[in-house]
């Protein structure tokens, strides 16, 4: 999976990482076995390796720094050499039980520093998202509303279990104009629009 890797984590607090890009990675892009992926995008996805499970986390911050390296055995300056960052907030966790992947939300293994990061594949996505098709659902257990479309991959729909919503405190962020309010609506139209 080195060929995935587009950085290391440099720094950890309890629900953020700091990533050092590879100085081979010059652009957003990389080309991967299947197709083109986006690597460093707001709102876009990093996977942290940890043993056998994946830490998934949204990037929140881009960053270039300047540094200056002074050499004190001849007190000369060199050139600024530039470095790029990643800032993520970390989300949930793809773990691996009896064979079967699965995603769920939180982080209870903390990456270290010098851990690789990795961008973020298809079948990343579809786990993350939950699309297996014909997993059945029972709705006494587990229900899951669309409740609209994911803005930084428009092919997958956005879900929420209104139990496990509504039975802990949420809270819905931003500016002004940023659609709080329509966020609100759209949650509660979505729970009359399905019986």
């Amino acid at each position: 999976m080195s060929e995935r890797r587009i950085g290391k984590v440099i720094s950890v607090d309890s629900f953020r990482v700091i990533v050092q890009l590879d100085s081979n990675v010059k652009s957003l892009y990389k080309s991967g076995f299947n197709d083109i992926y986006e690597i460093a995008r707001i709102n876009s996805y990093i996977i942290i390796p940890i043993g056998s499970d994946r830490i998934i986390a949204i990037i929140t911050r881009v960053k270039i720094q300047d540094e200056t390296e002074l050499e004190k055995s001849s007190g000369s300056i060199t050139l600024p050499k530039a470095e790029r960052y990643l800032v993520a907030t970390m989300l949930g966790t793809i773990e691996v039980k009896d064979g079967k992947t699965e995603y769920i939300q939180g982080v209870y293994n903390f990456p270290i520093l010098d851990n690789p990061v990795w961008y973020i594949i298809k079948d990343d996505l579809e786990q993350i998202f939950d699309t297996a098709q014909g997993k059945p659902i029972d709705y006494s257990k587990d229900y899951f509303l669309p409740i609209g479309i994911s803005p930084s991959f428009p092919e997958y729909e956005i879900k929420i279990n209104p139990d496990r919503l509504f039975a802990k405190h949420s809270a819905i962020l931003g500016n002004t104009g940023s659609g709080k309010s329509c966020t609100v609506a759209t949650l509660l139209q979505s729970l009359f629009k399905y019986k």
